[in-house]
């Protein structure tokens, strides 16, 4: 997994810097031909739990890897244990690869982005969530809207997801 997150998840915000499926027909998804302040057509946006609606929009970013644009989470409600997610309608598909490239913009409660899959609807599906300010990837499963972790394999029962340094934003973080 790259560098993590942005304004996001949990609560803030996550730039989603190109999803991808590596596979028999791989394909590629940026955000470069949609229109800046949209959700692109095709994806969803939804949240797990309460608090003020997610905020997906394309946005333009200088440094996304496929320029000009990227699809960002921007709302800034604090609500604890909200979960935003960008959901695209027409995934399918079995025994794939997929990643995504996060970035970290902002956020005091959470820099979190990660992937989401085997989705049923906002309160059932699972993820993998990378997060800049605890500096670890976790595995969860979502059901009935409660979140748990699922230990890494070949781990004990228990453990938290694995460590992993993401770079800070310059002047984000005080060591």
């Amino acid at each position: 997994m790259q560098s993590s997150t942005s304004r996001f998840v949990l609560t803030l915000g996550v730039l989603v810097l190109g999803a991808s499926l590596r596979c028999a027909n791989a394909e590629i998804f940026n955000f470069d031909s949609d229109a800046a302040g949209t959700l692109p057509s095709g994806w969803t946006s939804t949240m797990t739990h309460a608090g003020g609606a997610p905020k997906w929009q394309v946005v333009a970013d200088r440094t996304a890897p496929s320029k000009p644009n990227v699809l960002a989470q921007l709302s800034n409600d604090p609500t604890d244990g909200r979960f935003p997610l960008a959901i695209l309608e027409k995934a399918g598909f079995r025994d794939g690869e997929l990643s995504v490239r996060c970035k970290a913009i902002a956020g005091k409660v959470d820099q979190g982005c990660g992937l989401v899959w085997r989705y049923r609807d906002p309160n059932n599906y699972y993820l993998t969530r990378a997060n800049a300010l605890e500096d670890n990837v976790v595995l969860y499963k979502v059901e009935k809207g409660r979140r748990s972790s699922i230990a890494p394999k070949g781990t004990s029962r228990g453990t938290y997801g694995v460590n992993a340094k993401f770079p800070p934003k310059p002047g984000t973080r005080c060591e």
